[in-house]
């Protein structure tokens, strides 16, 4: 069964409001500017937030669970 809280929340949240908030001012060919402050603050703190999840996640995760994703990216890279 669907649960329309869940739903709601989703919707709601402020990634997916800022989603549809960019989607409409493209659709009405809005000049929607952010300042270059805001920018680069906004950039900054998504850095470090991910940084820091990145970094919690590796601490709580198995060291021998991370070797094959370890080597990948040295690959890659």
């Amino acid at each position: 069964m669907l649960n329309f809280d869940l739903v709601a929340a989703n919707l709601l949240s402020p990634a997916v409001i800022c989603f549809a908030l960019g989607a409409f001012a493209a659709y009405v060919k809005s000049d929607l500017r952010v300042p270059q402050q805001v920018h680069e603050t906004i950039s900054m703190y998504l850095l470090f937030s991910i940084g820091l999840k990145g970094g919690i996640a590796l601490d709580n995760s198995a060291g021998a669970s991370m070797l094959l994703p370890f080597l990948a990216t040295i690959f890659m890279g």
